[in-house]
């Protein structure tokens, strides 16, 4: 009867090694870190860019009721129910700026509530 050493180097290995599994840690933080780079731009310029239509749908509505009831719209916010517009009021801030001319023109300003930064004007 032979008895056999095997040589420790070569023993068969289940698993993985720590090494392996942190490389493996840190490229899933990396690509992990990346998409919600790559998410939370695309979030920032899909909201730009709803901002920037509803100030060009407020602006359409702006000129339409000026030139309908050919007076021009008040400064600020008490205005905004005329133009009957349907968006959400918790998200958006609408006002109204005339261009003080007398003329039945100015500007319609829209801004993205939980982060001001984002905006939109359009004139009318």
């Amino acid at each position: 009867m032979e008895i056999s050493e095997q040589n420790p180097r070569q023993r068969s290995r289940n698993g993985f090694t720590l090494v392996e599994a942190i490389v493996v840690g840190v490229i899933l933080a990396v690509l992990t870190t990346a998409a919600v780079v790559v998410y939370t731009g695309f979030i920032r310029e899909t909201r730009q860019q709803t901002t920037a239509s509803l100030a060009e749908t407020a602006a359409a509505a702006a000129n339409a009721y000026t030139r309908k009831t050919n007076s021009n719209l008040a400064s600020g916010e008490t205005d905004v129910p005329k133009l009957h517009l349907y968006y959400d009021e918790n998200k958006y801030t609408i006002t109204i700026e005339p261009d003080g001319s007398g003329d039945i023109t100015g500007q319609v300003r829209v801004v993205f509530k939980s982060d001001e930064t984002i905006f939109a004007t359009a004139l009318y």
